[in-house]
C-alpha cells in the first residue's frame, strides 16, 4: 500500500526507537525538581505532620467538642422540634419517630446492664468503663417509663421483622471490641458511640443521612 511504498512505516519505527532511547537515558526527576517546576519566587515550603497527627485528629489541637455527648444525643432525639414527628421509612414502611426509636434502643441498653447487675462487672469490662456504663444507665433510666411496649411494625418487606430478628448482647460485643482496641494501644469506643451505631441500623439512618448529605427529609 501507500505506507509501504513510501517507506513511512520504517521511518516511523526508527523515529519511535530514537525517542525511546532518549527517554531511557534521561535520569528520573527528583522530588525537588518536580517541586521547582511549580514553585514561584517567594514561595514557602509547607509543613506536614505525621501519621500519628492524622490519626489523633483535631482534638489535640483545638480541643474536644461538647463533652456532654449523651445529654446532647437525648436532646436531639427526644426534645427537638421534630422528635415526635412521625415519618415512614422507604425500605420497610415503618412509621415511627425519633423519640420512639431512642426509647426502644436505649431500653435495650438498660435491660442488658440490668441483666449484668446481679453477677457484677464482667471480667472483660474494666472498672472505669463499668462505672461509665452504669452512669449512662442511670441517665437513660429516667425516661424508661415512656418506652413503647412494642416496636413499630414493618408494612413492606416484613419477612424479617426487627422485633423478632434483632441481635442481642451488643454490649458484650462492645466489650470484646474494646478489649482488642486496648491491646492495640488504640482508643476504645464509648457506650454512647455504640448507642449511636445501634440507632443507625434502624429507621433513623434516613434522618441521619438526610442531615449528613445536606438534604431534607420528606414524608
Amino acid at each position: 500500500g501507500l505506507l509501504q511504498s513510501q517507506d513511512v512505516v520504517t521511518s516511523l519505527a526508527n523515529k519511535i526507537f530514537e525517542c525511546a532511547k532518549e527517554v531511557s537515558a534521561t535520569a528520573a526527576a527528583t522530588g525537588d525538581e518536580l517541586n521547582d517546576k511549580f514553585a514561584v519566587e517567594g514561595a514557602r515550603e509547607m509543613s506536614y505532620g505525621t501519621k500519628a497527627d492524622y490519626f489523633n485528629g483535631l482534638e489535640v489541637r483545638i480541643g474536644a467538642p461538647n463533652p456532654q455527648v449523651l445529654g446532647t444525643m437525648l436532646e436531639e432525639h427526644c426534645k427537638s422540634s421534630d422528635s415526635t414527628t412521625k415519618w415512614t421509612t422507604g425500605n420497610y414502611g415503618i412509621e415511627t419517630t425519633s423519640e420512639t426509636e431512642w426509647l426502644l434502643v436505649a431500653g435495650e441498653i438498660i435491660d442488658e446492664l440490668r441483666d449484668w447487675e446481679a453477677p457484677g462487672r464482667p471480667e472483660e469490662v474494666p472498672e472505669d468503663d463499668w462505672t461509665a456504663w452504669q452512669a449512662v444507665r442511670q441517665k437513660l433510666a429516667k425516661q424508661d417509663d415512656a418506652r413503647p411496649g412494642e416496636w413499630p411494625k414493618e408494612t413492606i418487606n416484613d419477612k424479617h421483622g426487627r422485633e423478632q430478628n434483632r441481635s442481642g448482647g451488643f454490649l458484650k460485643e462492645l466489650a470484646a471490641i474494646n478489649k482488642k482496641l486496648r491491646g492495640l494501644g488504640e482508643k476504645t469506643l464509648l457506650i454512647e458511640e455504640a448507642l449511636g451505631l445501634r440507632l443507625y441500623t434502624g429507621p433513623l439512618f434516613e434522618k441521619y443521612n438526610a442531615v449528613n448529605r445536606g438534604g431534607s427529609l420528606t414524608g
